[in-house]
């Protein structure tokens, strides 16, 4: 399971505990026809004020609250983040200078069995949303790279075949990729294969019943 899924689901379950109410997840902010930021949640506090949150799974950096801030304005709502701890004492001055609410998460967070239920069903279904969905544009050569991907054993051989000579090449590939719903993870290649594999399946039996 995804670090980052898994610390959003807890992310959430902890805000609902304070009194929070979830209103979106992974929020796209689109300007023109391009998706500048992916928000992960928005939410409202019991006073109905809406907050804008990055979620970290570690500690936060002072590029998170940087990142949290701009996101939040991009919408027009109050900034949040939520972490575990500070990366370090600059991280905490700067989030109160930019009234970026902080939160962090405790050791251990208390649920009962049917929240514990609840959490894990929705990992595991937003997790098959995210493997088995459909990008709106994809073109020929998203096509070609998707099938390399899905065929090669390894990273290297990906490389390889598309004639890819350095790391930077391959995670703006990657990014490129991810900015149009095509990988919905970059985080590792087993990850990034297992989508891969489930696009490439879906896109040829589309492709073979339109024949």
């Amino acid at each position: 399971m995804n670090k980052g899924v898994w610390s959003e689901e807890l992310a959430k379950t902890f805000l609902q505990q304070l009194g929070y109410n979830i209103e979106r997840i992974r929020h796209k902010v689109i300007i023109g026809n391009n998706e500048v930021a992916e928000i992960d949640l928005i939410v409202t506090d019991p006073s109905g004020i809406k907050y804008a949150v990055e979620v970290k799974s570690g500690k936060i950096s002072i590029s998170d609250v940087r990142q949290a801030y701009v996101n939040a304005k991009l919408v027009n709502l109050k900034p949040m983040i939520i972490g575990k701890s500070f990366a370090n004492e600059a991280v905490l001055e700067l989030a109160k200078k930019l009234d970026v609410k902080v939160l962090l998460l405790p050791e251990f967070i208390i649920i009962d069995l049917d929240a514990l239920k609840k959490l894990i069903h929705n990992l595991i279904y937003e997790t098959l949303i995210n493997l088995l969905k459909i990008p709106k544009e994809i073109t020929d050569k998203d096509r070609a790279i998707i099938e390399v991907i899905a065929k090669a054993s390894d990273i290297q051989e990906v490389k390889q075949l598309l004639n890819i000579k350095d790391n930077k090449q391959l995670n703006k590939m990657f990014s490129e990729l991810k900015s149009k719903g095509i990988l919905t993870d970059t985080i590792n290649f087993n990850s990034i294969k297992v989508r891969a594999i489930i696009l490439y399946l879906i896109l040829s039996f589309l492709k073979s019943i339109r024949l």
